[in-house]
């Protein structure tokens, strides 16, 4: 403990305010919400009802509050790119809300070219509903991890920094968003190229 409070003391009172603000944005980020199962309707919905539905529960995981969720243009999208199941009689299916759900995580960081196969594959992996609350599962579980590692995080650059003698609010906000992109990017091509094999191997095996 007292190791920790000679750290923090030694920290510019300018890595202070930027510490402050990042830990409480993780900490924000951490808590937020996805769409539980016992949240999904038992009934179909109708398309404006499904946007609605996914614009009142996942709207704090967007950037922009004017940005939408989900619109009835990109709905019809994921349909007709056979990303997405066709409604039955106009209405959408717990089925169709947990492949939302997805599609709503994965077009974040991959295109819906990619998107397609692996939910294709996920079809013939299990339950649906069985694997969408593991998913879950691992995201709360990830969540104290998520707060440990921005901390750490914090603590690399600003030693490197310190090392450096180049201790500022401008440089330790710069070099910690390029290495939170830089591990972006690792994540990025480790599951474009994850599904770049498989696809592969999916064309090899004919």
């Amino acid at each position: 403990m007292k190791q920790n409070e000679s750290k923090n003391s030694a920290q510019p009172e300018q890595h202070r305010d930027v510490r402050a603000q990042v830990e409480r944005l993780a900490d924000d980020i951490a808590a937020l919400g996805l769409v539980d199962l016992a949240d999904i309707p038992k009934i179909g919905l109708y398309m404006e009802q499904v946007t609605s539905f996914f614009d009142d529960m996942l709207q704090d995981a967007c950037r922009n509050p004017d940005e939408k969720i989900l619109t009835k243009t990109m709905i019809n999208n994921y349909t007709k790119e056979g990303i997405l199941p066709r409604p039955v009689n106009k209405k959408y299916d717990r089925e169709h809300m947990i492949k939302l759900a997805y599609i709503f995580m994965l077009k974040q960081t991959l295109a819906l070219q990619d998107i397609k196969p692996l939910l294709d594959t996920m079809d013939k992996g299990g339950p649906l509903e069985g694997v969408y609350q593991a998913y879950l599962e691992l995201v709360d579980e990830g969540r104290v991890l998520y707060r440990r590692q921005m901390r750490e995080r914090l603590t690399q650059v600003e030693d490197k920094l310190r090392q450096k003698g180049m201790q500022s609010a401008e440089n330790l906000e710069f070099l910690l968003v390029m290495q939170l992109m830089g591990e972006a990017m690792w994540h990025k091509l480790l599951a474009g190229r994850l599904l770049d094999e498989q696809a592969q191997a999916k064309r090899e095996k004919g």
